[in-house]
């Protein structure tokens, strides 16, 4: 049975990890990275052995694309494969929006984010039902 202080202690390490995901994605969109397969099992943490402190790396980036600046459409595919690849038990809505917002770096919602919100979650549908019916076959 887990103590009240690690359930403290994976929880804000969590909140963590999500802070810098949502970090390494912005900058690599901001850097003018696209991954094209930007699902979690693509993320590599190493964590020191206590567990404190990690860091993240982007792994896979065969299908990268480098232009001067990300479409939005782009962007959206990046970030709906994250949002379908989370494991569903683990990471809630809250933090999906703590991601959202870690990543826009700030803290409110415009009606554009919210747009954008609703394409991520529309283009993650896309990818359920495309992987649905791969396994279908």
């Amino acid at each position: 049975m887990s103590s009240q202080y690690e359930d403290k202690k994976r929880y804000l390490i969590k909140k963590k990890l999500i802070k810098s995901l949502a970090g390494l994605t912005f900058k690599m969109h901001k850097a003018g990275f696209n991954h094209k397969d930007f699902y979690l099992c693509h993320i590599l943490i190493n964590m020191d052995d206590k567990g404190e402190s990690f860091r993240l790396y982007i792994v896979d980036l065969h299908r990268a694309n480098l232009n001067g600046r990300v479409k939005l459409y782009f962007r959206i595919k990046d970030l709906a494969a994250l949002n379908y690849s989370a494991p569903k038990g683990i990471i809630n809505r809250s933090d999906k929006l703590l991601f959202y917002k870690a990543y826009q770096g700030k803290g409110n919602y415009t009606l554009y984010d919210k747009f954008v919100i609703w394409c991520i979650l529309k283009k993650s549908q896309k990818i359920f039902r495309h992987e649905r019916k791969k396994i279908e076959v």
